[in-house]
């Protein structure tokens, strides 16, 4: 079961994934990467769905086709 969901472009929602895994901004950058610079919404925002379970196991997901990019 599922009790948190947020992506990446969120306010917070780097930190708040930071805070989850313990992993770096630079980290989180090379498993999701960001959107071009000229997206006309999320501009050089970083990729990703992030989801928290239950059982406290963190995934991160592409954020459009929703393949597993990583799991804690």
């Amino acid at each position: 079961m599922i009790i948190e969901s947020f992506y990446l472009t969120q306010d917070g929602g780097v930190d708040r994934l930071s805070e989850l895994t313990d992993l770096s901004l630079d980290e989180i950058e090379q498993l999701v990467g960001r959107f071009r610079k000229n997206h006309y919404r999320f501009a050089g925002k970083l990729k990703g769905e992030v989801l928290v379970k239950a059982c406290g196991q963190v995934v991160v997901r592409h954020h459009f086709s929703k393949k597993i990019i990583w799991e804690e």
